[in-house]
């Protein structure tokens, strides 16, 4: 052993001792990495603002199951939702009648996990506005299995819904 009043060699005596000893090297090495991952969060966040949260289509990240789990605010606006509509929702229940087996029917494409990148498009029972054709553009996102659907209102009217 080491005599605790040596100049020579630092004597570590506990767990504590040697994180606080510890501590200005690894604070020194991870510096740059810290700079390199704040900045690299800080483009992220950018990126999904200007993508998510600032797009003028109204977009929707479901699962394999047709539950909404993420939107951003155009899409409150297009589908009239509440003001605090629940976390998560079926999208399903806005589709009209006539054509929620077709919707079901995109959805079991999904859950088999054979997406293909496609344009649809869907009558939806808007409250308090009736019915509103919407264009839907589906897409995959692997990494967190999920269906991506940005909506576009067509300008044509669309007919009742049943």
């Amino acid at each position: 052993m080491t005599d605790p009043n040596s100049t020579t060699l630092a004597w570590i005596d506990s767990p504590a001792h040697l994180a606080q000893v510890e501590h200005p090297l690894v604070f020194d090495c991870s510096t740059p990495i810290r700079r390199i991952l704040d900045n690299a969060l800080r483009q992220t966040m950018g990126l999904y603002q200007g993508l998510f949260e600032s797009n003028t289509l109204g977009i929707a990240l479901l699962d394999v199951n047709g539950m909404v789990q993420a939107h951003n605010c155009r899409l409150s606006d297009l589908l009239n939702l509440q003001i605090d509509p629940p976390e998560v929702f079926p999208l399903a229940g806005w589709v009209s009648e006539r054509e929620r087996p077709r919707f079901h029917d995109l959805l079991r494409t999904y859950q088999r996990r054979n997406p293909t990148p496609a344009t649809h498009e869907f009558t939806f029972q808007i409250d308090g506005r009736g019915p509103r054709l919407f264009r839907l553009n589906t897409g995959w996102i692997s990494e967190t299995s999920q269906i991506c659907i940005p909506f576009l209102r067509t300008a044509g009217a669309a007919s009742p819904a049943v």
